[in-house]
Protein backbone atom coordinates (compact mmCIF):
# COMPACT_ATOMS: atom_id res chain seq x y z
CA UNK A 1 0.00 0.00 0.00
CA UNK A 2 1.44 3.50 -0.86
CA UNK A 3 2.54 6.02 1.72
CA UNK A 4 -1.09 7.70 2.35
CA UNK A 5 -2.41 9.94 5.01
CA UNK A 6 -5.59 7.47 5.77
CA UNK A 7 -7.92 10.40 6.73
CA UNK A 8 -9.99 10.70 3.72
CA UNK A 9 -12.53 8.62 2.16
CA UNK A 10 -10.36 7.78 -0.83
CA UNK A 11 -7.66 6.45 1.48
CA UNK A 12 -10.65 4.20 3.25
CA UNK A 13 -11.51 3.05 0.06
CA UNK A 14 -8.37 2.17 -0.98
CA UNK A 15 -8.10 -0.17 1.86
CA UNK A 16 -11.07 -1.57 0.79
CA UNK A 17 -10.07 -2.41 -2.34
CA UNK A 18 -6.47 -3.38 -1.14
CA UNK A 19 -8.24 -6.08 1.23
CA UNK A 20 -10.53 -7.32 -2.03
CA UNK A 21 -7.65 -7.80 -3.85
CA UNK A 22 -5.64 -9.32 -1.66
CA UNK A 23 -8.25 -11.80 -1.12
CA UNK A 24 -8.44 -10.89 2.28
CA UNK A 25 -12.30 -10.40 3.06
CA UNK A 26 -12.91 -13.50 4.49
CA UNK A 27 -9.58 -13.00 6.92
CA UNK A 28 -10.81 -9.48 7.68
CA UNK A 29 -14.55 -10.12 8.04
CA UNK A 30 -13.42 -12.67 10.97
CA UNK A 31 -11.02 -9.82 12.49
CA UNK A 32 -14.03 -7.72 12.90
CA UNK A 33 -16.06 -10.36 13.96
CA UNK A 34 -13.21 -10.92 16.69
CA UNK A 35 -12.58 -7.61 17.81
CA UNK A 36 -16.14 -6.67 18.34
CA UNK A 37 -17.12 -10.19 19.78
CA UNK A 38 -19.35 -9.18 22.45
CA UNK A 39 -21.17 -6.62 20.51
CA UNK A 40 -24.45 -8.33 18.47
CA UNK A 41 -23.90 -6.21 15.39
CA UNK A 42 -20.60 -7.52 14.85
CA UNK A 43 -21.49 -9.14 11.60
CA UNK A 44 -21.97 -5.96 10.04
CA UNK A 45 -19.11 -3.84 10.89
CA UNK A 46 -17.58 -4.56 7.79
CA UNK A 47 -20.12 -2.53 6.34
CA UNK A 48 -19.85 0.23 8.58
CA UNK A 49 -16.06 0.55 8.36
CA UNK A 50 -16.83 1.18 4.48
CA UNK A 51 -19.94 2.27 4.13
CA UNK A 52 -21.71 3.89 6.72
CA UNK A 53 -19.86 5.39 9.52
CA UNK A 54 -19.21 9.20 9.98
CA UNK A 55 -16.62 11.18 8.52
CA UNK A 56 -13.63 9.99 10.92
CA UNK A 57 -12.05 7.86 8.12
CA UNK A 58 -8.59 8.02 10.11
CA UNK A 59 -9.78 5.78 12.95
CA UNK A 60 -11.56 3.26 10.57
CA UNK A 61 -8.21 3.35 8.42
CA UNK A 62 -6.18 2.66 11.40
CA UNK A 63 -8.10 -0.29 12.00
CA UNK A 64 -7.78 -1.77 8.79
CA UNK A 65 -3.66 -0.86 9.55
CA UNK A 66 -4.12 -2.96 12.84
CA UNK A 67 -5.50 -5.92 10.53
CA UNK A 68 -2.22 -5.70 8.61
CA UNK A 69 -0.05 -4.95 11.40
CA UNK A 70 1.32 -1.95 9.80
CA UNK A 71 2.77 0.19 11.75
CA UNK A 72 2.94 3.98 11.47
CA UNK A 73 5.90 5.73 10.21
CA UNK A 74 7.38 8.89 11.51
Amino acid sequence: MPNRTFDNQNDMMGLYRYIYEDENWIEFTDFVFTYYKDDPTAEIFDAWIFCLGNEDYESRCKFVAEFYEWEEKK
